[in-house]
């Protein structure tokens, strides 16, 4: 029989992952079904994770820089009130995130740019016939507009909470922001209302073109998990980066309690990974190439190409089907990559 210590251990690990449990969800549940579709490559991860540490490190420098801690601010900003005076020194957040990029912080931390998978050589060869995967080189003035894994550019600054990275949840009088879902019932009726002229197959070819210039990974859980950001304070109790979607009073759909757990209902909503590689606000990254190029088929990186080609006679790799149809998608025991899913519409 085990001793009473060792039984002790064995309650409590097993009421461990039974915890642990509750905060990740299934592959097979609805939230792991949605979380396939935004699922991070590995490229993407390391680049995120540097992305974090730059991110906590701009947080510290503006708390730092507008709070004006002894032997952080040394010369000629000495205090608050020279540095408000001083012509060009930036006086709130939105002017610091403009020049936070142009700081060079190579020398102290190690800025990932180049990839087992990556392709940025140069000179570019300008007598290529085709494209490339990574889309590098794609543009020869320009190599880089429109690779795969780079943050994306903005048309108008961000408006996040802190002005560096939390998302808003505030108006600009103070006021809390109303629910997102109660914007999506009052702004969009949820009536069938076919139209005489164009059918679902419009909708369909938007998703399909929408998934080959942009693919926005989300945060993943510990040990490569996935993230069950259901309960309403799960932000505090399963991850930083779950920002659930509370249930306004009233919903047409949605209960406001929860029936199973008894607590308030929420809808889950996880984080996209962060993408910017320097000091600076939170940029979010695309992780296929920005042109119509079919990057959800073939890969967007030549790790991901060669896995999903049989390299032979030019073909993708298939699966022979039973009742001599059409060749199907790789089956499990092939290996599986996000390209993986779109092969079969992009064959001819």
């Amino acid at each position: 029989m085990p001793s009473s210590g060792s039984a002790y251990v064995s309650r409590r690990r097993c009421f461990f992952f039974r915890e642990q449990s509750r905060l990740v969800a299934s592959p097979k549940s609805p939230v792991g079904s949605a979380y396939a579709f935004n699922k991070p490559k590995s490229q993407a991860i390391k680049i995120s994770n540097a992305s974090f540490i730059l991110q906590f490190a701009s947080a510290r420098f503006v708390n730092n820089y507008f709070a004006g801690e002894p032997g952080v601010r040394k010369g000629r900003n000495t205090d608050r009130q020279l540095k408000d005076i001083e012509s060009g020194s930036p006086n709130n957040v939105v002017d610091l995130m403009e020049v936070l990029p142009n700081i060079d912080v190579s020398d102290i931390m190690e800025i990932p740019n180049v990839f087992e998978c990556d392709d940025q050589t140069l000179p570019c060869d300008h007598t290529s016939k085709f494209r490339t995967a990574t889309g590098w080189c794609n543009n020869l003035n320009f190599p880089s507009f429109g690779k795969s894994f780079r943050a994306k550019t903005r048309l108008l600054r961000p408006a996040y909470e802190d002005g560096l990275s939390k998302p808003r949840t505030t108006s600009k009088v103070g006021r809390s922001l109303p629910s997102p879902r109660l914007i999506s019932t009052n702004m969009h009726n949820d009536v069938s209302a076919p139209h005489v002229r164009y059918t679902l197959m419009v909708m369909q070819w938007g998703q399909f073109i929408d998934h080959d210039v942009i693919f926005t990974p989300v945060n993943k859980g510990f040990q490569d998990s996935i993230l069950d950001c259901r309960r309403c304070d799960s932000h505090q109790t399963v991850h930083p980066e779950c920002f659930p979607i509370p249930i306004p009073d009233n919903d047409p759909f949605f209960p406001p309690v929860n029936i199973s757990s008894g607590q308030p209902f929420c809808i889950p909503l996880t984080r996209s990974m962060p993408g910017q590689l320097t000091l600076g606000y939170r940029e979010q990254m695309n992780q296929v190439t920005a042109f119509i190029d079919a990057s959800h088929t073939y890969g967007s990186d030549k790790c991901e190409q060669r896995t999903l080609r049989l390299l032979k006679d030019g073909l993708l790799k298939a699966t022979t089907n039973p009742l001599r149809g059409k060749p199907l998608l790789p089956t499990e025991s092939e290996p599986r990559v996000p390209g993986a899913f779109w092969q079969v519409f992009y064959w001819r």
